[in-house]
């Protein structure tokens, strides 16, 4: 009588990275398997552990360690525009296309903190929204671009 949903991709990724978790493979195994940077694969694993504190896919996941998986080079961006690490987090996810309130969820901190972070970053790097941020951040490492043939491409 009812007809079954089909899951989202993000919701079927989320799965797939919590399979193999479970498996007891690495998270840059499953970032590779997966063809996933592997700081989403650190949300995504993260983001299990807020919702089950008892029950962990991965001990290796920890809030807070999410900036060493940026890519390299957005990281080197962030350094040299004075960037502190929680700040990058936080303008990496916006950029994504987080809110506010799921960054500081996923962060553990006040929705409020996440937003001074955000803005803070934002003077940081001279950005204006969060187009602005996602224009730096893609300038930083045009590898996060999906799907695109040449990683060089202006912005």
């Amino acid at each position: 009588m009812f007809k079954k949903r089909s899951r989202s991709k993000n919701t079927q990724m989320t799965h797939s990275v919590f399979r193999l978790a479970a498996d007891g493979k690495s998270e840059k195994a499953i970032a590779r398997e997966l063809g996933i940077f592997l700081f989403e694969v650190n949300v995504r694993l993260n983001s299990f552990n807020e919702y089950y504190p008892t029950r962990s896919v991965n001990e290796n996941v920890k809030p807070g360690k999410l900036f060493d998986a940026l890519p390299q080079s957005l990281i080197d961006a962030f350094k040299e525009a004075h960037v502190t690490p929680r700040q990058g987090e936080v303008l990496y996810l916006a950029s994504r296309g987080w809110l506010n309130k799921g960054i500081a969820n996923l962060l553990e901190i006040s929705t409020r903190t996440a937003e001074v972070h955000r803005l803070n970053g934002q003077a940081k790097i001279g950005a204006r929204n969060v187009a602005d941020t996602l224009r730096f951040v893609v300038k930083a490492a045009p590898s996060l671009l999906t799907g695109s043939k040449s990683p060089e491409c202006e912005l």
